[in-house]
């Protein structure tokens, strides 16, 4: 590879960061910010260190987010500045009056409307407790200075490349999608190798189960920021039809997931009963139909679906034809049938008509 193609490649991907993105954005709304509040009259531009952190404070937001941010700033400042000044009125700055300042701003951030930004009440008390000595226009400062920062971080998150979260999202849905077809490559081998050595289980069902709830859960939080970052987005519209694409893509792979540790309780029942066995027949046809289930997940062509919920179809057909020794037997087969169907069914749903 030469200079330029890895000049280029690390471009590319750069371009591709949305932290790399978000970096840029923040620069140029400190930068911008601190400029604009160094224009405004004296001595209140003293404190235009204020404007860049207000501006800071509101891009790490979605845009739909990023006006009630301003908001719940300004408005936390003041309740701050409010509070230290009645305090102020009552006592000199000590340590037992900062204490109940702090005591005091801490229990007003913990009005739920604040949101993330609670932590600016307390900070603001603070800070106009100990340094309102050094002038009276302290506190219009602060207040003014984080206001105009804050305005100019939300102009700057609409207007430059305001992010939808897409590559996240997708990054987040491709690893649970792996952590899927191992986990239905593991269940798999258990049932084809049970018969040949049982120590060879794998047995360590809790924390894979556990493993595939926080993924999900992280997919889960990622299809409501998708829904939130399109709001006012003007870049929504352009992306809608990825975004859908996405959202149903997340949707599929949430199912997914509940199927799979279904699947996977049932095969562990199976394991722990005390019951004669479902056969080994039935135990490799299952094993044949999970494994089939992972290469769909894997290339979810619509043939390939087809087959197998055909497949699918037949095993549950077979365990109609099939003689039990005992009800727990023929009922454990029929589940992972069952579940194994609907793996399948569910990444059919999400397949295109042109595949």
């Amino acid at each position: 590879m030469t200079i330029w193609q890895r000049l280029t490649a690390l471009l590319t991907s750069l371009w591709e960061s949305q932290r790399a993105i978000l970096a840029v954005k923040i620069g140029i709304a400190g930068g911008l910010a601190w400029w604009a509040g160094s224009l405004l009259p004296t001595p209140i531009d003293d404190y235009a260190y204020y404007a860049p952190l207000g501006a800071f404070s509101v891009m790490l937001s979605a845009v739909s987010d990023s006006w009630r941010d301003v908001l719940r700033i300004e408005a936390a400042i003041v309740a701050g500045i409010t509070l230290a000044s009645v305090f102020q009125w009552v006592a000199a700055a000590d340590p037992i009056t900062v204490g109940l300042v702090l005591a005091a701003g801490i229990g007003i951030a913990s009005i739920p409307w604040f949101g993330a930004e609670h932590v600016w009440v307390p900070l603001g008390a603070l800070f106009t407790l100990v340094f309102t000595t050094s002038g009276p226009f302290y506190a219009f400062g602060m207040a003014g200075q984080t206001l105009i920062g804050a305005v100019i971080g939300y102009l700057i998150n609409v207007t430059v490349l305001p992010a939808l979260g897409h590559r996240v999202f997708e990054r987040n849905s491709k690893q649970l999608a792996f952590r899927l077809e191992s986990r239905l490559q593991d269940l798999s081998q258990t049932m084809a190798e049970r018969n040949n050595d049982e120590n060879n289980v794998d047995k360590d069902w809790a924390g894979k189960l556990v493993e595939l709830d926080d993924l999900r859960s992280q997919v889960r939080r990622g299809r409501e920021h998708l829904t939130r970052a399109a709001r006012g987005n003007p870049r929504a519209r352009r992306w809608a039809a990825s975004r859908r694409d996405l959202l149903s893509y997340g949707h599929m792979l949430e199912s997914l997931t509940l199927q799979v540790q279904q699947l996977a309780i049932v095969l562990r029942e199976l394991e722990d009963s005390d019951e004669p066995d479902i056969g080994d027949d039935l135990r490799n046809d299952v094993a044949a139909l999970l494994e089939t289930v992972a290469e769909l997940l894997n290339d979810p062509t619509r043939g390939r679906t087809n087959q197998t919920r055909s497949d699918a179809d037949k095993l549950r057909d077979r365990i109609d034809n099939t003689t039990f020794t005992n009800v727990q037997s023929r009922y454990l087969a029929g589940m992972l049938a069952i579940w194994a169907g609907r793996c399948a069914a569910t990444i059919s749903g999400r397949i295109n008509d042109d595949r």
